[in-house]
């Protein structure tokens, strides 16, 4: 059988035998709305356990509005900006009282292009702040967690009278969702918050699409208590990056409303465990760690020794705490060796449950990686198979694993939740 998956800006054909393949998954078609700005008007109009976003700004209040950074690209925060925005002027808001704060949480600075991409025509027109990660005092102290994290933030957001972020939901590796609380915690905290919060990955409770009784996600939910977060505008998108549904309101309840309709797109059930799984990296081929996403799809729907074959072009060094995870990994490829890392404070809480969600997610299972040549050092550095085809990488697969090896094929793996019915 002929199938395409995306590759970059392009798709890539191959053939899978059809006695092998087990099917095929994907996200459920949706069309995106006819008019987007109607859309969060609805949502701000009608906010979930909140009053409407008009009512709930003030004159003379200094407002901080966060938006996320370059790794979320797909988030309209430019026609989402062009309505709030409108609301304030209807109120009153003076331009001057509003600051615009990029969520970067430990990441590099959005570059210039970047910024303009995400802002638009309010980058000229509204103050607009991204924080230095080694400066302390770009942070202010708001309290501690009740897990015994001293929470500080953005000094711009902790001194605001009025706190909204922007975000979109997305499948997050240890606080379950994106969206929500996060665009506080990690997004506008210090180093040594997000540190803290990230130690509490190694527990069962945190991961992948898990919510409830997540100690990473309860921290983050109360540490955008602490600050005041007041209103929150998450975004829902298809498989092809286009909004679907906005959620606005309380950042607890819309989050979990907006989470809800996410799944509605990308959960599907799968009827067992298979030998070979391929999957693309959409839509976090953005840099090659936001593509390992994908692994944990693969994972979970893969038998122990079997195949992941991820397909994706993306960039491989970025100017963040992956590159540094990157070299470490290249020395520890042990999980007792990179816990004691950890419990002797050797590596930071961020930089260790990067890798240990990375181990984590490929242990047990051979990585084949078909992607653009530039990338092909890089990933065998880290221990991957690295192929230019993904026939090729199909043909080894079923040398190693049997003439008769069940073979899946999942679209979308970044954002995908599949539920395995039978392991």
């Amino acid at each position: 059988m002929k199938i395409k998956l995306p590759y970059g800006s392009e798709f890539i054909e191959f053939e899978v035998p059809q006695s092998n393949l087990v099917g095929v998954v994907g996200p459920r078609k949706t069309q995106r709305p006819l008019d987007l700005k109607s859309e969060i008007k609805r949502a701000l109009d009608n906010p979930i356990a909140s009053k409407p976003l008009k009512d709930c700004v003030k004159l003379g209040q200094k407002i901080a509005i966060i938006v996320d950074n370059w790794r979320r690209p797909w988030t309209p925060t430019k026609v989402v900006l062009d309505v709030i925005l409108g609301e304030f002027e209807r109120v009153g808001i003076r331009d001057e009282n509003v600051t615009i704060v990029i969520a970067g949480g430990m990441e590099r600075p959005c570059t210039e292009s970047e910024l303009k991409a995400k802002l638009g025509k309010h980058l000229e027109r509204f103050k607009v702040t991204q924080q230095n990660i080694k400066n302390w005092e770009d942070f202010k102290f708001v309290g501690f967690s009740y897990f015994g994290n001293p929470i500080l933030v953005n000094r711009y957001v902790a001194d605001a009278n009025f706190v909204m972020g922007i975000g979109s939901i997305s499948i997050g590796s240890s606080a379950g969702f994106g969206g929500g609380s996060k665009i506080i915690l990690p997004g506008v905290s210090s180093k040594g918050t997000i540190d803290y919060n990230h130690i509490m990955s190694l527990s069962p409770k945190a991961g992948r699409a898990k919510l409830d009784g997540n100690p990473c996600r309860e921290e983050m939910n109360e540490a955008a208590s602490l600050v005041g977060l007041d209103f929150i505008i998450n975004a829902v998108v298809n498989e092809r990056n286009e909004t679907v549904k906005i959620f606005a309101g309380d950042y607890i309840k819309a989050h979990r409303e907006a989470v809800k309709a996410f799944k509605e797109i990308y959960e599907v059930s799968i009827p067992s465990t298979v030998d070979i799984a391929i999957t693309d990296t959409k839509p976090f081929d953005i840099e090659i760690f936001e593509a390992f996403r994908a692994f944990d799809a693969s994972n979970l729907v893969t038998k122990r020794e079997g195949v992941m074959i991820l397909v994706g072009v993306m960039d491989f060094f970025t100017e963040n705490i992956e590159s540094v995870a990157f070299d470490l990994l290249k020395k520890y490829r042990n999980f007792d060796d990179l816990i004691r890392l950890i419990n002797r404070q050797e590596i930071g809480g961020a930089l260790g449950s990067e890798m240990f969600l990375f181990m984590n997610s490929i242990a047990n299972r051979k990585v084949m990686f078909v992607s653009d040549r530039k990338n092909s050092k890089g990933l065998e550095e880290l221990g991957f198979a690295y192929f230019d085809s993904i026939e090729v990488a199909l043909q080894r697969a079923l040398r190693e694993k049997g003439k008769d090896a069940k073979v899946l094929v999942m679209k979308c793996g970044g954002s995908l939740l599949p539920r395995v019915v039978q392991k």
